[in-house]
């Protein structure tokens, strides 16, 4: 089951990229359709994939440079933790969002959802103000995952998710 396996990020981002390499343009969200700058996070409990614009990965190497979080404050740092916006469902779209001032998400370990556009603000722990955007994120609990039997199956629903959503047939 998902939460037993020990799950290779870059197994993930290659599911992502040969998902979407076989997708009709019209199918697929235009900033998908010039690069392959994918990102996969462990959250222990959960497993974050975000695709980056050339913009985004340059803010992700300079925070991490810092050794600052890619998306501060974005996720709670425990699944008990107090956010904005706790997820627990299955197939959760947010599209062109703002949070701030706090944690955005909690995500429990059923949840899985699509950010698009999403816009997050929130003073880091040294006391400095960011603001960024998450351009296309896709995030999976770890027992959603073995609902699906597998985190690769878990994720390419949210990716033929999406492609409905874009296409209107949600």
């Amino acid at each position: 089951m998902a939460n037993k396996e020990k799950y290779d990020p870059k197994k993930l981002t290659q599911t992502a990229k040969r998902f979407f390499s076989k997708c009709s343009p019209s199918m697929v969200p235009p900033e998908l359709q010039g690069g392959e700058a994918w990102m996969a996070l462990n959250g222990e409990w959960y497993w974050a994939l975000f695709y980056l614009t050339d913009t985004s990965l340059q803010r992700v190497r300079k925070y991490q440079a810092k050794k600052w979080h890619p998306f501060p404050g974005l996720f709670s740092p425990t699944e008990s933790a107090s956010a904005l916006i706790a997820m627990d469902g299955i197939d959760g779209f947010f599209e062109s969002n703002m949070t701030e001032n706090g944690y955005a998400f909690r995500i429990g370990r059923n949840a899985s959802f699509i950010l698009h556009n999403h816009r997050h603000s929130i003073t880091n722990p040294e006391g400095i103000k960011v603001d960024y955007l998450v351009d296309l994120a896709f995030v999976v609990g770890i027992d959603a995952a073995d609902k699906f039997k597998t985190t690769e199956k878990a994720f390419t629903h949210l990716f033929k998710y999406l492609t409905k959503v874009w296409s209107g047939e949600r």
